[in-house]
């Protein structure tokens, strides 16, 4: 799995891969719009709200770590998040916010963040 993943950087995933990957962000993006009032996530940002320049869904945004709990539990909390068949594994609300947060913290590009999230979830 670890020539595989260090691969990725020479060999970028297909066209059809990168669209499943937007499609997952975009799904992940929604989920957190849709819980951005709900208790939880209200409890969650008083408690871990740090200042930072990663993105919180539907509220501005926080340091990465924070950033990625936050829009992760977000992306689970009503449980509308994606399920792959056989397995209790959701892979758009683990994978995309902490791919999410890591490329905006260390400045990557959106090719990146497409690459990140396609790995993420291949290794799940």
């Amino acid at each position: 799995m670890g020539d595989w993943a260090a691969g990725l950087a020479l060999n970028p995933p297909p066209d059809p891969v990168i669209a499943v990957a937007r499609r997952q962000l975009l799904e992940v993006a929604g989920l957190c719009v849709a819980a951005r009032k709900a208790p939880y996530v209200k409890a969650l940002m008083q408690a871990e709200h740090r200042t930072g320049d990663c993105t919180l869904i539907g509220h501005g945004a926080a340091g990465a770590a924070e950033s990625a709990l936050i829009n992760g539990t977000a992306a689970h909390g009503e449980d509308f998040d994606d399920t792959f068949e056989g397995t209790p594994v959701h892979t758009g609300s683990t994978v995309v916010p902490a791919v999410l947060a890591a490329c905006e913290d260390n400045h990557r590009s959106g090719a990146d963040l497409l690459a990140g999230i396609s790995a993420g979830v291949e290794l799940m």
